[in-house]
């Protein structure tokens, strides 16, 4: 099998493309040959060695991923659910990037009729991050206003649509101009671009009264603002802090990340018990134990894309070999939707 090795946090070279013999499923295993595997901001993350629970889990050498899509190559004893030549699509704590993933029966999902791989690997991630933010953590009821950072990503088209799936009004939230239509075919109910546009006053005039749900993945760069503008009972969820981190290869700046964290936001008890206001984060990689939650979350989201509520974003593919140009161009803040390798 071919794979995506880091050795040591560092740039793009640690990106390394490796071959060893395909592992063969034990009992309750599955083994997939991948045909696509999801890119996400996390894994550039990993790569920095900045990423918690991969330190937890793995340690280094890491393959970094957390979904793939592919065909059943194999079952181990036991495995009830799954066939030989079954197209799935499936999740994984790390060791994505490679021509097959091994995981266990219940990380697997039956592809959608009519649905690429690409299509398929692009989905789980980011879509469990956006309904885990709003479903699990946020509490959402129609009629809610919801401000989303990063709108025009994976996460951020995700959360549009859930939005509107749920009878919410979303304002996304963009940093440049080429993304504004993607976000609001997304869901958005309007957009902010943030290269021409005063955030905080836009958002004023979309909820004058503040936001019920503010959905926050930037870091310092807006948390102080993303607080001021819920209203009382509102809730901040934060799963990301993109504007800390080092871009373009660059190794982490330790001084630039202690400067930043001094400017952090204190969440004062006092402060939430005052407004009325509730904060919430959350990282994805230390669900993977709740089986029933993430069954649940993955039948809901399924079944809302097979209705049409959830659409396809634009995906952009690179060949496995090319896992450092996939990184590359997804911290250059430029991309939309999603990216996905090819082994």
């Amino acid at each position: 099998m071919e794979f995506i090795s880091i050795q040591k946090p560092g740039g793009y070279e640690q990106l390394r493309f490796q071959e060893r013999a395909t592992p063969e499923p034990s009992e309750g295993e599955v083994l997939v040959r991948n045909a696509a595997v999801g890119v996400n901001y996390a894994d550039c993350i990993i790569r920095m060695g900045l990423y918690s629970s991969a330190k937890k889990y793995v340690g280094w050498p890491i393959t970094p991923g957390f979904e793939f899509a592919g065909t059943v190559e194999a079952v181990g004893p036991g495995v009830t659910r799954w066939q030989v030549g079954q197209r799935v699509l499936g999740v994984t704590r790390f060791g994505g990037y490679a021509s097959h993933a091994l995981v266990r029966e219940h990380q697997l999902f039956a592809i959608p009729e009519g649905w690429s791989f690409a299509r398929a690997a692009a989905f789980p991630t980011v879509h469990l991050t956006a309904w885990y933010a709003l479903c699990e953590v946020a509490r959402p009821r129609p009629g809610y206003r919801v401000l989303v950072h990063t709108a025009a990503g994976g996460v951020g088209t995700a959360a549009l649509a859930i939005c509107r799936r749920l009878g919410m009004q979303a304002l996304g939230v963009v940093g440049s101009s080429h993304k504004v239509e993607t976000a609001l075919a997304a869901g958005a109910s309007a957009v902010v671009d943030r290269s021409s546009q005063d955030l905080w006053a836009e958002a004023r005039r979309f909820a004058p009264e503040g936001f019920d749900i503010i959905l926050e993945s930037s870091g310092v760069a807006t948390l102080a603002g993303s607080l001021r503008a819920l209203r009382p009972t509102g809730r901040l969820v934060i799963f990301g802090l993109a504007s800390m981190l080092p871009k373009n290869g660059r190794a982490v700046n330790w001084l630039s990340l202690a400067w930043d964290y001094f400017r952090f936001p204190r969440f004062n008890p006092l402060f939430m018990l005052d407004k009325n206001v509730t904060i919430g984060a959350f990282n994805l990689s230390y669900l993977f134990e709740q089986h029933e939650l993430m069954q649940e979350a993955m039948t809901q989201l399924l079944g809302w894309a097979q209705e049409g509520a959830l659409p396809a974003p634009p995906i952009a593919d690179f060949p496995l070999r090319d896992a450092a140009k996939a990184q590359a161009q997804l911290e250059t803040g430029r991309t939309v939707g999603k990216l996905v390798l090819i082994p």
